[in-house]
């Protein structure tokens, strides 16, 4: 029995169409997430690098104002050495970021110095020994450049850090004459920067920052030992780390960045690849929602091949018997038929196309009883011989036309019973055996063969025919489905009666199985499990003259 193609086929242009554009998307749009995390990372580094340079920025603009508010000191007071006019402009500025002032004048070979204490505002001579040695070596500078052995520009501050404890800026002062005639500077304080200055920008220019102060980020300054001198956090944090050096003061300490938890470049390559992941997700949904729209479509229109020739092979199966009884009927009503052996063999001919009629319309009623799931079976106890009996005297009349011969073998041990509906039995094994004769070829012999097995009864229908292929031994099952042998092109059928042999079997707790060899015929066995109660019949035959015509007597294997 044979289906109209129900197979998946090739691929299809009209899918490639789809499919090709939505891969193009999804490898455009895992490349462009690629480069966008890409260009993030490099506008995140570049806010941050700019972020330092503020920071950077911030601490040499404060220091340099304060620099010069305080060491404004006019050249004819310090030529003067009006120290005390000095000490009182140093007590009227700010000098918060300085721990002590001093303003030096040089008298010949003589460097006159005098230091001030904001804390105390007072002036005194001498200072620190470190920070007098600073002193000296800036005085030193300014006696070179005056003997010209020294070619020094003192219009400007400079910044003295070789003793990392007494950092100090200084200016040279020059007399109307443009001479330097001595300098003024300060020590810097060391620990209000690092406990009030410097934690104050770094925080000042975090609120600055685009989109607010991100949790992920650790600012820290390092000096040049590696201790950390202020942090926005602790911890060492993750890598890709942006660093700066201050360009004023403290020139020697590190202001760094680095990601908290996760490095940003992480950060942004997981969200590149979570974008991906979303569209190949999304992508992959269109491309299985199109599949499946065109397997649906296919599949119709598979269905739609099936259900036009379903039509065509059954209005065939019923046009022929119907028009033989019309002609046949006609023959007689017309009174062309004289003889009584003629009327008879008209009669057989009207009986045999009746019956041919009547199984077909069966097959498409338990086929549509199948399909509704409506089918209900009336089982009594029986024994299976009455089943295959109706069954071989159901199809005579077919078997005498086409010179078929139905052997029918049982076994010499009694069978026992089975619960079965007889009269749905039997179609199943008019089914089998006008299945076995449609795909016998050339050959004319059919058997039947009775068995136990497995606490059951088995039937098994052998042809010498076509066979089945192995590949087909399953499908031939399916509904609508018809062997693809090309001797079985002039085969009529509608591709119900397997599947309704199965069914039927199944719904009465037996199975179906088939053994065959293209070429070499097909065995359909049928396997019926037995009643619970079995009951033992004495006399259990099957001969051409108490079952009927188209079996032959004493046939047993």
């Amino acid at each position: 029995m044979r289906r109209l193609g129900l197979s998946l086929g090739r691929w299809r242009p009209d899918v490639a169409v789809v499919l090709v554009p939505l891969l193009a998307i999804l490898v455009l749009q895992y490349l462009s997430s690629r480069r966008l995390a890409e260009v993030e990372l490099i506008a995140h580094q570049t806010t941050i690098a700019r972020y330092l340079d503020a920071v950077t920025a911030g601490i040499r603009q404060m220091y340099e104002n304060a620099a010069q508010e305080m060491l404004d000191v006019p050249g004819d007071v310090l030529a003067a050495k009006r120290f005390d006019d000095i000490a009182r402009h140093f007590d009227s500025v700010d000098t918060s970021t300085a721990r002590l002032l001093f303003a030096a004048t040089l008298d010949g070979c003589l460097c006159l110095t005098r230091y001030f204490d904001p804390a105390a505002g007072t002036m005194s001579i001498g200072a620190e020994p470190d920070v007098e040695v600073v002193v000296l070596r800036a005085s030193t500078l300014l006696r070179l450049r005056q003997q010209q052995w020294l070619d020094l520009d003192v219009s400007g501050l400079d910044v003295d850090e070789a003793d990392p404890a007494n950092r100090v800026v200084y200016r040279f002062v020059t007399g109307v004459d443009g001479n330097a005639i001595g300098l003024v500077g300060f020590v810097l304080d060391t620990d209000r920067f690092e406990g009030e200055f410097l934690p104050r920008a770094v925080a000042e220019r975090l609120d600055q920052l685009p989109g607010g102060v991100p949790d992920n980020l650790i600012v820290r300054v390092s000096d040049p030992q590696g201790r950390v001198v202020t942090a926005t956090h602790h911890g060492a944090g993750q890598a890709d780390v942006l660093a700066a050096r201050f360009d004023f003061v403290f020139r020697d300490w590190e202001l760094s960045a680095r990601s908290r938890h996760t490095a940003a470049a992480r950060i942004l390559e997981s969200n590149a690849f979570s974008s991906w992941a979303l569209t190949m997700t999304m992508s992959v949904s269109v491309i299985v929602g199109v599949l499946l729209t065109w397997r649906a479509a296919g599949r119709e229109r598979r269905l739609s091949r099936v259900r036009n020739a379903f039509v065509a092979n059954v209005s065939h199966e019923l046009r022929t018997p119907l028009a033989s009884i019309a002609v046949f009927g006609e023959f007689l009503r017309c009174g062309r038929v004289t003889s009584p052996e003629k009327v008879v063999e008209y009669g057989g001919h009207i009986e045999h196309e009746s019956n041919r009629l009547r199984h077909l319309i069966d097959n498409v009623l338990d086929f549509a009883r199948i399909e509704s799931t409506a089918a209900e079976y009336r089982r009594d106890d029986a024994a299976i011989e009455d089943s295959v009996a109706a069954a071989v005297s159901a199809v005579d009349a077919r078997r005498e036309r086409d010179g078929f011969t139905i052997l029918v073998t049982c076994p010499d041990s009694l069978l026992p019973a089975v619960r079965i509906d007889e009269e749905a039995m039997t179609r199943v094994f008019v089914n089998l055996l006008d299945n076995a004769m449609k795909y016998s070829g050339r050959s004319r012999r059919v058997r039947v063969d009775l068995s136990c097995r497995d606490d059951g009864v088995a039937v098994a229908v052998t042809d010498f025919g076509i066979g089945v292929a192995p590949d087909e031994q399953e499908r031939i099952f399916h509904r609508f489905y018809r062997t693809t042998a090309p001797v079985d092109d002039g085969v009529a059928g509608t591709g119900l009666g397997l599947a309704i042999v199965r069914q039927v079997v199944h719904a009465h707790g037996g199975k179906v199985e088939v053994d065959s060899r293209p070429g070499r015929g097909a065995t359909f066995t049928v396997v019926i499990p037995a009643a619970e109660a079995s009951a033992v019949r004495e006399n259990v035959g099957v001969s051409s003259a108490e079952d009927g015509p188209g079996m032959e007597a004493g046939a047993r294997a």
